[in-house]
């Protein structure tokens, strides 16, 4: 066969030819790509748009996640942390429902340590905040650990929604009557756990040190996501405390016979 003349691409193969499965243009008027070059792009194309998939995913998952309830299908008790006797317990939050949005594979392992990760965070963050007699009264810096770097000075000015504030100062004693976690995980494409939901169920009862009786309540709604081997809040869409007297019990004297006057 006679070859193509100085400056004609090829007759059989002016267009394309394939370096695995990426096509690289030799025909006229533009120049040829080395195969490493093909390949760095490509790889950093298909990088990039897999952020942008995962990123919006992640968005749409906490959009959706926010918009439902979702909360502990049912109650939890944990110990009192003002045992009689021996050490005192730590708090740990009962996991008691984990559920996972998942883009493509599905992975119930990974799902469940990420899970028991939210779980340890989380326990540690409220056992420091309301239930530890020597934390609660002055929570230490290392309690904010819980929150992602970024998030802690403003979680630390919301204090009061998310602990039990200057009120901790006052509380002699606290039990819990019911701590309650439930954890919706999103998971990527490769089955890996990527951003979480968690909502937080907590009452407890307890005494003043001048003798009151108070009832303590929290409902909180934590987004986290994984740095490193923790899982850390990065935002708390909802957030309340509440410490209030318990209702006051019928008085006695209203159970009395109205006086019917003096008899003629």
């Amino acid at each position: 066969m006679r070859p193509a003349p100085p400056g004609e691409p090829p007759s059989s193969q002016d267009s394309f030819h394939a370096s695995g499965n990426e096509p690289i243009w030799t025909g006229p008027g533009r120049a040829s790509r080395s195969r490493g070059q093909s390949g760095a792009g490509r790889f950093r194309a298909v990088w990039i748009g897999a952020v942008i998939v995962l990123l919006g995913l992640i968005a749409g998952f906490i959009v959706v996640l926010l918009n439902r309830g979702g909360g502990p299908r049912t109650s939890a008790s944990a110990s009192s942390s003002t045992p009689s006797a021996g050490p005192r317990v730590p708090l740990v939050l009962r996991l008691s429902r984990t559920s996972s949005v998942t883009t493509a594979k599905r992975n119930p392992d990974a799902a469940s340590n990420a899970a028991a990760g939210i779980q340890t965070t989380l326990s540690a963050f409220y056992d420091a905040a309301f239930m530890d007699p020597k934390t609660r009264k002055d929570l230490p810096p290392d309690a904010w650990n819980a929150f992602a770097e970024s998030l802690r000075k403003r979680a630390r000015e919301d204090a009061v929604s998310l602990t039990l504030g200057d009120t901790g100062q006052s509380i002699k004693s606290l039990s819990v009557s019911q701590a309650g976690l439930s954890v919706r995980l999103l998971l990527d494409p490769k089955g890996r756990p990527q951003a979480a939901v968690a909502t937080v169920v907590f009452d407890a009862s307890g005494t003043l040190t001048g003798g009151e009786q108070v009832i303590v309540s929290n409902r909180a709604r934590f987004l986290l996501r994984p740095f490193g081997k923790d899982w850390l809040v990065v935002g708390y869409p909802s957030a309340e405390t509440s410490v209030e007297s318990p209702p006051a019990s019928p008085s006695s004297s209203s159970s009395a016979s109205p006086s019917s006057g003096a008899t003629p």
